[in-house]
């Protein structure tokens, strides 16, 4: 699936929203969601977001945290889910962190043809209009900028310019462009404890003296998975950030991943996703995901041995160590 998507700030906010409502065919559906930060000396920040939507409520803990690695400024961000958010200021509180701020945002969404249309209100940032789409099939920038054109017309909202670019999976801005030389390298690791059980994933992308790091986790999974996730989410990120011409040196010490993606894949994807026990194959969501990811950059998978003293190596490990360490202590 090819995703499209663009963002109007509005200032006729219900003109527009009575529009959306006479012109849709299902009724709209509200979301609320609230987000709630604590900072410690500008360099560490929780936050609680809340969402709340037909009578469902979410919470979900992200810890964000820079420092000096290396010599380069290193950002970090680990996300989890929690039951109650009750002990959640107070657990702040008590590693003295500091209420930043409080951000609430409503968000209607409606369902127009094609589109998923959200209109959003942001405290102290003001209204907007998120449009998004999804194809099937690669649509040609023409043929994108003429939906979106008509769904403007639609609107009544023709002469505004969208905020931010539109975006695809798989075209790629030219400010995006990277022009690196194989000079970015991304390291990964995920695991349980036990397997299955608690799992974490982390990885690090190194590229050009700067460092990015990123870690997760989930309650109920398996060690694969989180090998798997941990490959996923690096690439995503290192596409997002450097785009379709990044060439990557990728260091990983699973070899079920390594060995997956670089000889198995195509002989499952010619057995329609069938092993060759023709059972099908384990896992098939994350290999689909990765196998998607992995086709649009120029990837060298180089296997390392795990807990060899390969410092960006060793680093994944500590993120996923850590990462299940939080998730332990949020079920006691």
């Amino acid at each position: 699936m090819w995703e499209y998507e663009f963002k109007i700030k509005l200032s006729d906010f219900e003109n527009v929203k009575k529009r959306l409502e006479s012109l849709t065919q299902f009724p709209p559906e509200m979301i609320f969601k609230r987000d709630l930060y604590f900072g410690l000396n500008k360099t560490s920040l929780f936050r609680l977001r809340t969402l709340e939507s037909a009578g469902e409520t979410k919470f979900l803990v992200t810890l964000k945290d820079k420092r000096i690695f290396n010599g380069c400024e290193l950002n970090s961000e680990t996300e989890f889910s929690i039951d109650s958010p009750s002990k959640f200021e107070e657990f702040c509180r008590k590693l003295n962190f500091e209420k930043v701020i409080e951000k609430t945002k409503k968000t209607t969404l409606y369902r127009l043809g094609e589109w998923n249309i959200e209109l959003n209100e942001v405290d102290g940032l003001g209204l907007f209009l998120e449009a998004e789409r999804l194809y099937e099939r690669e649509p040609t920038v023409k043929d994108w900028e003429q939906e979106k054109k008509v769904l403007l017309q639609k609107l009544d909202l023709v002469g505004h310019e969208p905020e931010i670019r539109p975006y695809t999976e798989l075209l790629v801005s030219p400010e995006k462009k990277c022009t690196f030389d194989k000079n970015i390298k991304i390291y990964s690791d995920g695991g349980c404890r036990p397997n299955p059980g608690i799992g974490a994933w982390a990885f690090v992308i190194s590229a050009e003296g700067e460092i990015f790091e990123s870690s997760g986790g989930e309650f109920e999974t398996t060690n694969n998975r989180m090998e798997l996730t941990a490959a996923i989410k690096a690439l995503e990120n290192c596409y997002e950030r450097f785009g379709a011409q990044a060439a990557v040196c990728f260091y990983i010490d699973s070899t079920y991943v390594k060995n997956g993606i670089t000889q198995w894949i195509e002989q499952w994807k010619q057995r329609r996703w069938k092993s060759s026990s023709k059972e099908p194959v384990k896992n098939i969501d994350l290999w689909q995901r990765l196998d998607n990811i992995n086709e649009k950059l120029k990837i060298d998978w180089i296997w390392v041995k795990g807990h060899d003293g390969c410092e960006l190596n060793e680093r994944c490990d500590q993120l996923c160590c850590e990462t299940i360490e939080t998730l332990k202590n949020r079920i006691q």
